[in-house]
Formats: structure tokens, C-alpha cells, sequence
């Protein structure tokens, strides 16, 4: 349980209780902290006071700085950041600095989370032999699956799940998956200087969805800086299946990979936004 206390500077505007998702407080003629047991620690409290009459003392030591007004982006300028980002399959031979990765982890820290319940774990592999070892281990499945889809009536088979022109565009690939491999190419990371993933335990029922957030807040923070980045499905789709390469990865026992992510500077710079199909919605009204 948290010491909360409001000081007598409140002027009981009422607004910590408003936003408070844990329902900690009650302003009943007299704001007050009246369920403490409950904070998940969001900081909604202290951040929303006009007169700072929130002491919490589950923060002792951090700081709450003032949004300033560079945070206040208008939509055109967010827009046109998401719009320029592009995922990014040709990297410099130059590494990541070691401080440069720390930063982005530490903005990814600040996405939400289900609950604030600030649980997303990151493994930071700049080996390159052990991103080699895990590049390897793919290849090989990916070429199994082609055997496999050559065998008659797996095809079919395994378009009921992936629908058959999506299917037959990954099978259409596969020869150069074996042919970059051949060449000493790297088809699954390529040949990108560092290798950014979350895992979540099984049994983390928001596990997935906490770990993308804080992936893609990591993937705008490194765009921002000039990096580029490309999110890795066949590691965590085969991952889910195959326990060497969760060692490979160094994935915690009772843990699974949610997210896996390239980092590197880009050869090539995008001078262009691109188009995008219009959003299929439903309005119910």
C-alpha cells in the first residue's frame, strides 16, 4: 500500500478523482486518497494537479517535469512522422552505440501498458555471431516449408489459414531465401548491427499486446534519430514452435518472443511518402 496524501493546497477541483483509472480517491466535500490499496502507480494523480496537493509517496525520488509545449504536436506534423517512417532492409556496416539502444529502451519505457503494469522485458543481441546462429536456424525451417508445401494437398491445406495468394507469394520467395543464404547474405535480419526483442511469460494474458506498444514507441523514437528498423515475424511466429531458437534468442524459461525488431543506420533515404489503401471500417451509431 502507498502513503497518498493530499496537502492543504488542494482546491478541490476534483480532478484526480476524475482521472484516477483505480478509483483511489473520493471527493465527497473533501478530496482524499481513500482506497491507496488499489494505485496501480500511474501517476495520473500527480500529473493532473493544477497546485501540486498530490504527495505520493510511491514516487519518492522521480520526477514529474512539466510538459513542455514541443510535446504538443499538431496531427499534420504526427501525421507526416508516421507516414515517412519505412521499414528498413538495407543497413550500413556501422554499429549501434551501445548508448544510442539504451536510449530508445528508454522511451520505449513509456508506452502503456495494461494496468501500468510495466512488465514489457527486452533482450538486446548485438553479437553478430549469435544473430548468425538464429538467421541460420529460420533459413532451415524456412526451407522445410517448402518441401512441405510442394507435398500434394498441403498447399490447400494451409490456405485455409494464410489464404492462398499471400501463401503462394511467401512459397514464390523461398528459392531466394535459399539463394541469399547461399551467398552469405542474411535474408531473415539483413545483416543489421543489432537485434531488439520482447518476451512476455505465457500466462501474461496482455503480454503481447503491452510488448507491441513499447515496440512500435521504440520504432517512431528510432526513426527519429535517424535509424531504421523492420519488425521480424518468422521469429516469433517460429519461435512459438521451436525451443532451440528460443535458447538461441536467450528467452527466459516459461517465455515466449512478442515482438522482434532490426536496428541499424539505413542506406537509403525515402524522399517520398507513400499511399495507403483507405481503412475498412463499421459505424455503429
Amino acid at each position: 500500500m502507498y502513503d497518498i496524501r493530499i496537502q492543504d493546497t488542494c482546491v478541490q477541483c476534483g480532478a484526480c478523482v476524475a482521472v484516477c483509472p483505480a478509483r483511489v480517491f473520493v471527493g465527497n466535500g473533501m478530496v482524499a486518497a481513500a482506497r491507496p490499496a488499489g494505485c496501480i502507480l500511474c501517476g495520473h494523480c500527480v500529473a493532473v494537479c493544477p497546485v501540486d496537493a498530490v504527495l505520493h509517496h510511491g514516487f519518492d525520488g522521480e520526477e514529474f517535469p512539466p510538459i513542455s509545449d514541443a510535446a504538443r504536436l499538431d496531427a499534420d506534423a504526427l501525421t507526416s512522422l508516421l507516414r515517412a517512417r519505412r521499414s528498413v532492409r538495407e543497413f550500413k556496416d556501422q554499429p549501434v552505440a551501445r548508448p544510442v539502444l539504451e536510449k530508445l529502451l528508454h522511451i520505449a519505457r513509456y508506452a502503456p501498458t495494461a494496468s501500468n503494469a510495466q512488465d514489457v522485458r527486452f533482450i538486446v543481441i548485438t553479437d553478430a555471431n549469435k544473430r548468425r546462429a538464429l538467421s541460420q536456424r529460420i533459413v532451415k525451417w524456412m526451407l522445410l516449408a517448402g518441401k512441405l508445401a510442394r507435398i500434394p494437398g498441403i498447399l490447400p491445406l494451409a490456405a485455409r489459414s494464410w489464404g492462398r495468394e499471400r501463401l503462394q507469394g511467401y512459397l514464390g520467395s523461398l528459392d531466394g531465401f535459399a539463394d541469399a543464404a547461399a551467398r552469405g547474405d542474411d535474408p531473415i535480419f539483413y545483416k543489421s548491427p543489432a537485434l531488439i526483442l520482447t518476451h512476455r511469460h505465457k500466462g501474461n494474458f496482455f503480454g503481447v499486446e503491452n510488448s507491441s506498444y513499447a515496440t512500435y514507441q521504440l520504432v517512431l523514437a528510432a526513426h527519429a534519430m535517424g535509424l531504421g528498423t523492420c519488425m521480424i515475424g518468422f521469429l516469433t511466429i517460429l519461435a512459438r514452435y521451436d525451443p532451440v531458437l528460443r535458447r538461441l534468442a536467450g528467452i527466459p524459461k516459461g517465455h515466449r518472443i512478442a515482438t522482434a525488431l532490426v536496428v541499424g543506420y539505413p542506406i537509403y533515404r525515402y524522399r517520398r511518402l507513400v499511399p495507403r489503401r483507405e481503412p475498412k471500417a463499421r459505424w455503429l451509431e
